[in-house]
C-alpha cells in the first residue's frame, strides 16, 4: 500500500461513524427524510467496505418515524448483540430508544422498565444518561409513581444544570412540568417551549408542545389546548413522522364534544403516539 493510500483508508474507516453522527443530528432536528437518505448511504458504505456497523442510527430513526414493529425488531436484535459483547454504552442506547418508543405508544410500564435498566449502565465519560432519565421521568409519572419520577429528575438535573444548554434545560423543564402541581407545571411548560424553541431540536420542542396541549385539555382549557395540539400535529407531520403520537389524533383541535375530544379516547393502530 502506498503512503498516499493511508489517509484515504483512514477516511473510509471513519465514514460510518461520521454518517451515524449526522443521522442522529438530523433525527433530533426533525429532518427524518434527510436522516433516512443518510442511513441508506451508511448501509451502502458498510456493504461496500464489509464493515460491521452498530444499529444505533437505524433504530433511533425507526422510533422517531413511528415504525413500531421495525423499531422493536431492531432494538431486540441490537440489544441481544450488545449483551453478547458486553457493550454497556450500546445497552444504554437501545434502552433509551425502547423507552422512547414505548412512551410514545402509551406503554408506560414497559418504558419505565426499559429506562430503569438503561440508567444503571456505567456512565459514558462520567456523564449520566440524561435522555434515558428524561424518558424515565415521563414513564414513572404516567404510570403513577411520582417518587421514582422525582428521583429520576433529581439525577437528571446533575447533567442538565452542568451542561447549561437550552436543549438540556428545556428537557429538564419539560420533565419538571410532569411532576409539578398545576400552577408550577404551566410555568415549566412555558420554559421548556421557550428554551427548546431556541434550538434546532424540533422533535423535543414538539413533544413539549404536545404534553402542554394534553395538560391544557385536562384543565378544560380547550381553546388553548387546540392551539398547542395543532402546532404539534403540524410539526410532527412536517418532520415526516409516519404515525401520530398518542393523544394527538388528526382532528384533536376541532371543537370537542361535551365529553371531550372523542378521538383522543381511542388508541389508533398507529405506533408513534406520544403524550412525553
Amino acid at each position: 500500500m502506498s503512503c498516499a493510500a493511508g489517509p484515504r483508508v483512514r477516511a473510509i474507516a471513519t465514514l460510518p461513524l461520521a454518517l451515524t453522527s449526522c443521522i442522529g443530528a438530523h433525527v433530533y432536528a426533525g429532518e427524518l427524510a434527510q436522516a433516512a437518505t443518510l442511513l441508506d448511504e451508511l448501509n451502502a458504505v458498510a456493504e461496500a467496505t464489509r464493515t460491521p456497523i452498530a444499529a444505533y442510527a437505524a433504530l433511533l430513526l425507526a422510533a422517531w418515524r413511528g415504525l413500531a414493529d421495525d423499531a422493536v425488531k431492531l432494538i431486540d436484535t441490537a440489544e441481544a448483540e450488545m449483551l453478547r459483547r458486553g457493550k454497556g454504552f450500546g445497552l444504554t442506547i437501545t434502552g433509551d430508544t425502547r423507552a422512547l418508543l414505548y412512551n410514545s405508544l402509551g406503554r408506560y410500564g414497559e418504558a419505565r422498565e426499559a429506562a430503569t435498566r438503561a440508567k444503571d449502565n456505567p456512565p459514558v465519560m462520567r456523564v449520566e444518561p440524561w435522555l434515558v432519565l428524561s424518558e424515565l421521568v415521563e414513564a414513572a409519572a404516567r404510570s403513577g409513581d411520582p417518587d421514582e419520577a422525582a428521583d429520576a429528575l433529581q439525577r437528571l438535573t446533575k447533567t442538565t444544570q452542568a451542561a447549561g444548554t437550552d436543549w438540556a434545560l428545556g428537557v429538564e423543564a419539560r420533565c419538571r412540568a410532569l411532576v409539578s402541581d398545576d400552577w408550577a407545571a404551566e410555568t415549566h411548560y412555558h420554559e421548556a417551549i421557550d428554551r427548546l424553541g431556541r434550538t434546532s431540536i424540533r422533535g423535543e420542542l414538539t413533544r413539549a408542545r404536545l404534553l402542554y396541549g394534553v395538560w391544557l385539555r385536562r384543565q378544560n382549557r380547550r381553546a388553548d389546548s387546540q392551539v398547542q395540539l395543532r402546532t404539534a400535529h403540524d410539526a410532527f407531520t412536517a418532520m415526516g413522522m409516519e404515525a401520530l403520537p398518542i393523544g394527538l389524533p388528526a382532528n384533536c383541535w376541532q371543537p370537542a364534544s361535551p365529553s371531550g375530544c372523542a378521538a383522543t379516547k381511542r388508541r389508533a393502530s398507529s405506533p408513534h403516539r406520544r403524550p412525553r
